[in-house]
């Protein structure tokens, strides 16, 4: 993996948990990703359909769109979800991290 150093040092100090916090932290994660890859094969059995009702496009940059929720398909949510569909040219690193 080539890149630059932009993320290379963190300028946190380390995070100290308890044993009981870490294992709460790890199945929280996994149950995240579980759900996330329980949307992407939904999203993949409805021939890549996004639902108007849930989703209202924000931008789009070529072949790539950018939706957020809408409030009334989530009311219990506080936090605004975003739905990105389409190929991002470039790495996962230059993706994630600018590189």
């Amino acid at each position: 993996m080539g890149g630059g150093s932009r993320f290379t040092v963190n300028p946190f100090p380390g995070l100290v948990l308890t044993s009981a916090d870490h294992t709460q932290l790890v199945e929280i994660a996994d149950s995240l990703v579980k759900v996330k890859f329980q949307e992407y094969q939904e999203f993949l059995n409805t021939q890549k359909y996004v639902d108007p009702e849930c989703w209202k496009k924000y931008s789009r940059d070529g072949n790539t769109a950018q939706y957020l929720e809408r409030t009334k398909s989530n009311p219990e949510s506080k936090l605004p979800a975003l739905l990105m569909v389409g190929p991002l040219p470039g790495s996962l690193n230059e993706n994630m991290f600018g590189c």
